[in-house]
């Protein structure tokens, strides 16, 4: 071997060794978890940030369980809480910068003089902080340090930090609404002018009438949304209840009962105008009130008629096997289902068009209802009648009264219900056949034309 070669190889081993060194420096210097103990083990989690200084405190004998000093009446996101936890276990310091016992270290440039964030964590034992500096835009990394062991890092983990930055109401529930439809007994809305009180149906699940302020069916779909709605409310801002408060008029009041099995008292939400125009809101078991991003009026204030049921006709129309159309706006027809497919009068019938006419029921709403003046209705002399079978057993019978007076509408009820509805004609005629239009038309192709 020349001499050149010996002295590139010495070069190379040499160059090893010292990477090797460092490497061996640097998993000195670095630990192997920023936490020296599991985070149960924890008993506060202080966060100082700009001016503001706020610390998470573990409820005595609640495991995993969190309150925020001095707002113990105020219940966190738990899902940012467990976040905030996790990032703390998994958090990774990152690549170990010469300790201040080996080198003295300006703390000004790396931002760690005046740390954006420190955090503190606190056990039984002992007292860690971690204090984050600036951000490193070359290298795409944070300055931190972490105490007692006066080490500097620079770390490309910023989940902690971005979590950890954010104020003591990032944390707190702003979501205070929590309830299930179907343990919902009686839902109440109060406002200035009327009542509305709308009951669970005891025998069918997420099925409701209104009670008040005279018996009505509910829609499912509206009684859902303003349920959805209320577990929806939200709060961007948090009033702390210190004396003087004013939280203004009150707007509405809407009261949730449960049902006695559930064993949870009646949860009442209630919207005020606050002073200065916003709308703030408190729900029952929270001491603190939220404002609103918007009015709740618009959101919670419905009429008895935005509850009610608009399809009121609910049918298997596969089960229909006869029905009979009479009155003064209808023809006199009779359908009867047969093996084979559908007479009209004793005549063979379309199939096709005989079941569209029925499923058009299906489709039938209401455009309205009537004023509570309204009472001459003209259901003792129908305009329109259907009376509809299953097996030969009367099922739905369908009335339709008088014109409503200056408009194009009629007044309809079922027989069986006191509801009172009103159709549009264009409706109407949708769910009055003609005995023509129903037939099986001849089919003229093999015949000869003259």
């Amino acid at each position: 071997m020349n001499l050149k070669k010996t002295f590139m190889l010495g070069l190379i081993l040499a160059i090893s060794g010292f990477f090797l060194y460092l490497n061996e420096f640097a998993s000195d210097k670095e630990p192997r978890s920023f936490l020296s103990s599991d985070t149960a083990s924890l008993t506060g989690i202080e966060v100082k940030r700009h001016n503001e200084i706020f610390r998470f405190i573990a409820k005595a004998g609640q495991l995993n369980s969190w309150a925020i000093e001095g707002l113990e009446y105020s219940p966190l996101d738990s899902d940012k809480v467990d976040t905030l936890l996790e990032a703390l276990k998994h958090f990774k310091p990152g690549e170990a910068i010469l300790s201040s016992d080996d080198l003295e270290i300006d703390p000004e440039p790396l931002g760690l003089k005046n740390p954006e964030v420190t955090l503190s964590l606190y056990s039984k034992e002992k007292s860690e902080r971690v204090l984050f500096g600036g951000y490193n835009d070359f290298l795409g990394k944070r300055y931190i340090k972490l105490e007692p062991m006066n080490q500097v890092y620079l770390t490309s983990d910023e989940q902690l930090y971005s979590l950890v930055n954010n104020s003591r109401d990032f944390f707190r529930s702003d979501k205070p609404v929590k309830f299930s439809d179907i343990e919902v007994r009686t839902l109440r809305i109060h406002s200035d002018q009327d009542e509305i009180e709308v009951i669970a149906d005891e025998v069918e699940k997420l099925k409701w009438h209104i009670s008040k302020p005279d018996f009505f069916r509910a829609s499912e779909e509206k009684i859902s949304e303003f349920m959805t709605g209320l577990r929806s409310l939200r709060s961007f801002k948090f009033f702390e209840p210190e004396e003087g408060f004013n939280q203004g008029k009150r707007l509405l009041k809407v009261v949730l009962e449960f049902k006695p099995e559930i064993q949870r008292e009646a949860l009442e939400i209630s919207f005020y105008r606050h002073e200065d125009d916003s709308v703030v809101f408190a729900v029952t078991g929270r001491d603190e009130y939220f404002q609103m991003m918007r009015d709740p009026e618009e959101l919670f204030k419905p009429s008895v008629n935005d509850l009610r049921v608009k399809r009121f006709i609910d049918f298997d129309p596969s089960r229909i096997t006869r029905a009979d159309y009479s009155g003064t706006l209808a023809e006199n027809i009779s359908l009867r289902k047969v093996s084979d497919g559908w007479l009209v009068n004793e005549k063979p019938g379309d199939a096709l068009f005989v079941e569209q006419v029925i499923d058009n029921l299906l489709e039938l709403e209401a455009s309205a209802y009537p004023e509570a003046s309204d009472k001459e209705f003209g259901f003792e002399k129908p305009t329109f009648e259907l009376a509809l079978y299953s097996e030969n057993m009367l099922s739905i019978r369908l009335l339709v009264g008088r014109q409503v007076p200056g408009k194009n509408e009629f007044y309809a009820k079922l027989q069986d219900n006191s509801e009172v509805f009103i159709i549009t004609a264009h409706s109407l005629r949708r769910i009055s056949p003609r005995e023509e239009a129903l037939l099986i038309q001849p089919d003229y192709q093999d015949q000869d034309v003259p």
